[in-house]
């Protein structure tokens, strides 16, 4: 099985992420999460195991097939791209890469059946798409222009961030 690294560990989604690879048979020995250096060998639950979080500054793309960024602010936009090209498969789920142009996001239902250029696939956050699935349903009303204001109150930490 192919070694594949989580940027990031500190939210709902890499949290179930690691759950979700546990139960789909992933062993421990296949997957590293890294974090700031802040998060230095603390541990993060990956099934019935656990998995010591390493720094960022440690890590070496070519141990990888695959990086899936989960939280913000840990892994530079030029890096990323820098690992793409490398050939790596990139999963962001950061807004790191929104905006660029050659880097659309893969949105289901609204974009589908394009390719994913440079071996990244840009997903948006969840509110983002609730937001253009509504907007995307509009466009049979030749609609000009449509303001949006978005308020997330529970963000990136799940029900752990309500408490």
């Amino acid at each position: 099985m192919n070694n594949i690294a989580i940027i990031g560990h500190n939210n709902a989604l890499s949290k179930n992420l690691l759950e979700l690879m546990s139960l789909r048979g992933y062993s421990k020995d296949n997957v590293k999460v890294f974090a700031s250096n802040l998060s230095k060998d603390a541990q993060i639950s990956f099934g019935d195991e656990t998995l010591t979080i390493s720094p960022i500054a440690t890590f070496n793309h070519s141990e990888f097939a695959a990086v899936v960024c989960v939280s913000e602010g840990i892994m530079p936009q030029k890096q990323m791209l820098e690992i793409a090209s490398s050939g790596l498969l990139v999963i962001n789920a950061t807004s790191c890469l929104n905006g660029l142009d050659n880097i659309p996001m893969v949105v289901g239902n609204i974009n589908e059946g394009f390719s994913c250029p440079q071996n990244i696939i840009n997903v948006p956050s969840p509110h983002v798409v609730q937001l253009l699935s509504a907007i995307a349903g509009l466009q049979k009303y030749k609609i000009k222009s449509v303001r949006v204001s978005s308020y997330v109150s529970a963000d990136f930490e799940g029900q752990d961030g309500m408490t």
